[in-house]
């Protein structure tokens, strides 16, 4: 993540709130979702179109698939030192734009080059030709003024005047959403960041230790943190922190391998440092059902995954011992040493801008493709040539039509110069929408953040865990980033349960062999039902049978035992985000079969919002209001409760406490409406850690 990125983003929504304020009809473009899963871009602040090198502010929409123009927009440039290099307005479109469309064109030129001080460059992109208007590059707060003020209100009128509304001007409910969803999310991300600045060198040796306290609005013991420099992901680093309910976070740095490892880090100023719970995907900070439309069951996954093991070892005659060894490594691993090969063809070390047009690219490309062992694409030639999945680039390699368009986007998307969005679009409609071979590609981009297609065996797959995403036909990016978004949330589910990390292409196995050619399913119908999760919801009520302490006697204390604290804490966590995403899912099919599926749509998972004070907003179906939902996973009558969290359950409209244990092939969702855990009547509350105040005293005076 590029820090400077999410400060200028945030200026620059700033700046267009104010003339939305001024102006209620103006409206602008906002980043509608995610590059991919592994950089969760709107959770980091990147509020607009761009990448960690450049930031894309447009006021309209993209025009139509027929002129594959982008939209007109503000664009500023950034470098590897996090400054900002130029800013400058563009214009693009391709060569057979209809003449009407190039008179449209021409206007906003002429309009641009009777500005004073304007400075007019044309330069050829592919098959696009582009023009952008220069102001000066160190100054791009007054050429944003310009961009809003003067250009806008020209090309606004312009589209009027041609008729181009349905094109270029976006609707209000397609406006609204996009900016209720960045409102949601900026509190998250003010809320997580923190940087701190490190001495002016690391020490060549020796363990590196250092304590750093910041303040942070943060209610919970948080464990880990990812760290990121210069866009670089590090997890060597190993940070303690700790403090509940009080607002402090101390840091201490105590990995000298760390410092051995990233020699690079040496003379480095500042370190920004994201707080993450353990065992909490970056995704997770935020609540999905704002970012994506579909997702997995996490009650039916109880169901599924103890079939999933029996089914195993009914294939293999072998326990499921994970991914990385027995029947799964040995009939799926091959699909990582597939890519490898791939890489290996695309020689994408030797790309070279002056390689567009030469063929060099798209054969390396082709090669890529057509690796022995791949069954991720179709090239076995079984149905004739007209049968192969990447027939389209075998035909553009022969004559040579479209050859430096297609390569000029093999070559931006391979070195992150365009979107994601684009560049699955653009693919699309240079090669065709055959979704294997479109996710294939985006497979060797990157396998953390995309994973192959097949599409029939992965419909039944996540019908199987209540998801009925379909992909047949639907070869669009948005159904793609849904798609990997479900694979992304299965890996969690999985990872909960395994209580160990496996890699994406785990869960992408782990759906396929579920969903491959209904063979699972069949098994599964012929097993024994007794299998199944049970689900046991019961409203309770609470009685102490233990008295207050009033003194606490220390004699009587238990001697310390070797425990893994580390571990035990990681497991507690993985256990209580298990409980939430099963709550979750209860509560959005308990209203649903109460026929309120318009409060189902509400349900939100809120256990990330920091100092929220519970974790599921859901809603009673007979009067509309609000069920403030504490999620605790457990195993007998006992639960830890932060500060925060019993505060609002004695002052808080609407809170309950639901408490998910599982037994057996049983989960039980206990239900205590309106706690009051301070009555000792009904509950015991046992203080479990003491602050120290003291004040400093020199012992000679």
């Amino acid at each position: 993540m590029n820090n400077l990125v999410t400060q200028i983003s945030d200026e620059l929504f700033d700046i267009l709130l104010k003339k939305r304020e001024e102006e209620p009809n103006f409206k602008f473009a906002l980043r509608q979702r995610n590059q991919n899963n592994n950089q969760p871009r709107l959770q980091n602040g990147y509020w607009f179109q761009g990448n960690d090198f450049y930031i894309f502010v447009p006021l309209w929409n993209k025009g139509d698939n027929k002129n594959k123009t982008k939209t007109i927009g503000f664009v500023l440039n950034l470098d590897h030192n996090d400054r900002v290099t130029g800013n400058y307005l563009e214009l693009a479109y391709p060569d057979e734009i209809r003449p009407l469309h190039l008179e449209f064109y021409d206007k906003i030129k002429d309009y641009l080059t009777n500005q004073q001080d304007i400075k007019l460059k044309r330069y050829q992109k592919g098959n696009k030709k582009t023009f952008d208007h220069f102001e000066d590059p160190h100054n791009w707060e007054n050429n944003f003024q310009f961009y809003l003020n003067n250009f806008q209100p020209f090309v606004q009128q312009l589209i009027i005047q041609y008729g181009f509304e349905n094109e270029f001007v976006f609707s209000d409910n397609q406006f609204l959403k996009n900016l209720d969803r960045i409102n949601r999310l900026r509190p998250n991300i003010q809320n997580s960041l923190v940087t701190i600045n490190y001495p002016a060198s690391f020490p060549d040796h020796g363990q590196f230790q250092k304590n750093y306290r910041e303040t942070l609005n943060i209610d919970e013991d948080v464990r880990t943190v990812t760290v990121r420099y210069r866009r670089q992901l590090y997890t060597g680093l190993t940070l303690g922190v700790y403090g509940r309910g009080t607002g402090r976070i101390y840091f201490t740095t105590q990995k000298q391998q760390f410092i051995d490892n990233n020699p690079h880090l040496k003379g480095s100023e500042s370190i920004t440092i994201r707080v993450i719970p353990e065992g909490i995907n970056e995704l997770e900070l935020v609540d999905e059902s704002i970012l994506f439309e579909y997702s997995i069951s996490a009650l039916t996954f109880e169901t599924i995954f103890p079939q999933f093991k029996e089914y195993i070892l009914h294939l293999s005659g072998e326990l499921f011992e994970g991914f990385d060894k027995g029947y799964i490594h040995d009939n799926e691993s091959y699909k990582l040493e597939l890519r490898e090969k791939a890489l290996n063809a695309l020689q994408l070390e030797k790309w070279d801008e002056s390689m567009i047009g030469s063929g060099e690219i798209l054969t390396n490309t082709i090669a890529a493709i057509e690796v022995d062992g791949n069954n991720l694409v179709d090239i076995s030639g079984r149905y004739g040539p007209n049968g192969l999945d990447h027939r389209r680039l075998i035909a553009i390699k022969e004559t040579g039509d479209g050859l430096a368009q297609l390569e000029n986007t093999f070559y931006e998307f391979f070195n992150n110069q365009i979107e994601e969005e684009d560049a699955f679009d653009e693919l699309k409609e240079q090669i065709g929408g055959i979704y294997a071979l479109l996710a294939y590609i985006f497979f060797l981009k990157d396998e953390n953040q995309f994973a192959p297609i097949s599409t029939s065996n992965f419909e039944t797959s996540f019908q199987l865990l209540d998801c009925d995403i379909k992909l047949q036909a639907s070869a669009s990016w948005k159904n793609y980033s849904e798609y990997n978004q479900l694979i992304h949330q299965t890996k969690q589910l999985l990872v909960n349960e395994l209580d160990t990390p496996i890699r994406t292409i785990d869960a992408h196995s782990f759906l396929w062999i579920i969903g491959n050619q209904g063979l699972f399913k069949d098994w599964m119908n012929e097993h024994d039902e007794e299998s199944e999760t049970i689900i046991v919801f019961e409203t309770i009520s609470t009685q102490n049978e233990v008295k207050s302490e009033k003194k606490r006697n220390f004699d009587s204390l238990p001697p310390e035992q070797n425990k893994d604290w580390a571990t035990l804490e990681r497991r507690k966590r993985k256990n209580g985000r298990k409980a939430e995403l099963i709550v979750l899912d209860y509560e959005r099919k308990r209203l649903e079969e109460a026929g309120r599926s318009d409060l189902a749509e509400k349900v939100q998972d809120y256990s990330k919002r920091l100092g929220c004070g519970y974790d599921i907003l859901s809603w009673n179906e007979t009067d509309n209001s609000q069920r403030c939902i504490e999620v605790k996973s457990v195993k007998n009558n006992q639960f830890y409760i932060t500060a925060n969290e019993l505060a609002r359950c004695e002052h808080g409209k609407g809170f309950c406490i639901y408490l998910v244990r599982k037994e057996n092939n049983q989960i039980r969702i206990q239900h205590i409406p309106s706690p009051q855990l301070s009555s000792e009547e009904h509950f015991s509350l046992t203080a479990q850690n003491y602050l120290v105040t003291f004040s400093n005293k020199n012992s000679d005076s």
